[in-house]
């Protein structure tokens, strides 16, 4: 009993917490994404397992049976959330060195915002002034199936010229669904590029810390020789990005990477 109170205790006080941040980042940004959808749902999930185990009278046989569904729910979110967040952090220490053939610009893909595209602009933009020949590639999901390409890859793009890069250097990959089926085009363009000059170099690939995992290892699926270029993210952020990049990364590896490995 003493130690269901104990579980019933940090359950509670975890489903605070969880609730707590959503309602700072709501009103810091004046959002709701994915992530905070997640969080706010486990956190009701950790409330209500939580009272139902500090609770020690005779529960109903319904309430037995949905403290032990919950349980078996926590238990699998649990999970997600502790695989997800090691390969995460392993995948923020990816940092490497070497010769770079092109400079890929991870752009939206499922939950970014303006705000870390104009983070990944900027570093970028960095490395462009240092290698100013280097072929660049904005990968930028179509996230809307009416329209023939994702018009926030343009954005993107005509952010880089005012900047000042090379119109003649910038290639777009914007028309797939998938970072996996727009990498498969960047792939197409790798080869070509390595048959004729570049056969020791990498791929200098720019994204967030927290999609280094993600990105990194599609591309070595693929054959590809990635060069990590991470941009941080800001703390208040994190856990919410970091949530959707765990459900991003099961969605990836089971339903995209394990039927591309299947057939190529």
């Amino acid at each position: 009993m003493k130690k269901r109170n104990i579980l019933g205790s940090i359950l509670l006080i975890l489903g605070i917490i969880c609730g707590i941040y959503s309602i700072i980042f709501y009103l810091s940004y004046k959002k709701i994404t994915l992530g905070i959808d997640i969080i706010l749902i486990v956190s009701i999930l950790f409330l209500i397992d939580g009272l139902l185990k500090i609770n020690n009278k005779k529960k109903h046989v319904l309430l037995t049976y949905l403290e032990k569904i919950m349980d078996f729910i926590i238990i699998i979110v649990a999970f997600i959330f502790l695989t997800g967040e090691v390969l995460i952090q392993n995948g923020r220490f990816k940092e490497t060195e070497g010769s770079s053939g092109i400079m890929v610009i991870i752009g939206y893909t499922d939950h970014e915002d303006e705000e870390t595209i104009n983070d990944r602009i900027d570093r970028a933009y960095e490395i462009y002034q240092e290698e100013k020949e280097l072929p660049i590639i904005i990968v930028s999901n179509n996230t809307d199936k009416n329209k023939e390409y994702d018009q926030y890859g343009i954005e993107i793009r005509e952010k880089l010229y005012e900047k000042g890069m090379d119109r003649f250097s910038i290639k777009l990959e914007n028309k797939e669904y998938t970072i996996l089926e727009n990498l498969k085009s960047v792939k197409k363009f790798w080869d070509i590029k390595n048959e004729n000059f570049y056969n020791n170099d990498r791929i200098k690939m720019v994204t967030s810390d927290y999609n280094v995992f993600l990105t990194s290892f599609i591309g070595q699926e693929m054959g590809l020789n990635i060069q990590v270029e991470s941009v941080h993210t800001p703390f208040l952020k994190a856990p919410q990005v970091h949530v959707q990049e765990y459900f991003a990364i099961y969605k990836t590896f089971f339903f995209e990477l394990i039927p591309y490995m299947q057939v190529r």
